[in-house]
């Protein structure tokens, strides 16, 4: 465990979790193969996350670039706010929320796996989806053009680019929002 450090970070597992709390520098580096990686209050211009078999949690990460990738673990990302975002998963989950108020960018990709994005109420962006289906739960959310599983979409004026690619389901809802909270708000 790693707590309140600055400058540049490298961290590497082969079997035990990884756990960074209150980093702020240039650079974190974080690898693990088979242990958990959990990252709390991280500010970083650049961030390089990446896991082989476990899940990645993290909460408060903000900086420049956060490039965060497992092979068959799930990520679970909460007030992630980066100005660039690449996430990727060849077999797991995805559930990130974001506020989008720094964010100008952001690649996201499950292989076989569904991606939850919960976002700011306020939040306006552009969305490409490239996914079974698109579901919008307690947010308005255009829907400009669809060509089978193709898609993009606008969220008021729009704002960020979202680029999403999934092989189940992606599900759009507010920040704070659960999905029984925003299908008792439908009725």
């Amino acid at each position: 465990m790693v707590d309140q450090s600055y400058g540049r970070l490298t961290a590497r597992s082969t079997g035990a979790e990884i756990v960074v709390r209150k980093f702020r520098g240039d650079e974190l580096d974080v690898r693990s193969v088979d242990g958990t990686i959990e990252l709390n209050e991280i500010h970083a211009d650049r961030s390089h996350v990446e896991s082989t078999t476990a899940t990645v949690r993290g909460d408060g990460i903000t900086g420049e670039r956060l490039e965060v990738r497992t092979a068959s673990g799930n990520l679970a990302l909460r007030g992630v706010d980066p100005a660039i975002l690449a996430l990727g998963s060849d077999s797991g989950k995805i559930d990130l929320a974001t506020r989008l108020k720094r964010t100008r960018e952001a690649d996201i990709h499950a292989a076989t796996g569904d991606v939850t994005l919960r976002v700011g109420e306020l939040a306006y962006f552009d969305l490409e989806a490239d996914s079974k289906s698109v579901k919008s739960w307690g947010l308005e959310l255009e829907a400009l053009t669809a060509d089978g599983s193709q898609s993009h979409h606008r969220r008021g004026n729009g704002g960020a680019a979202l680029r999403v690619r999934s092989g189940g389901e992606l599900t759009v809802r507010p920040y704070e929002g659960s999905r029984l909270g925003s299908i008792l708000q439908e009725d």
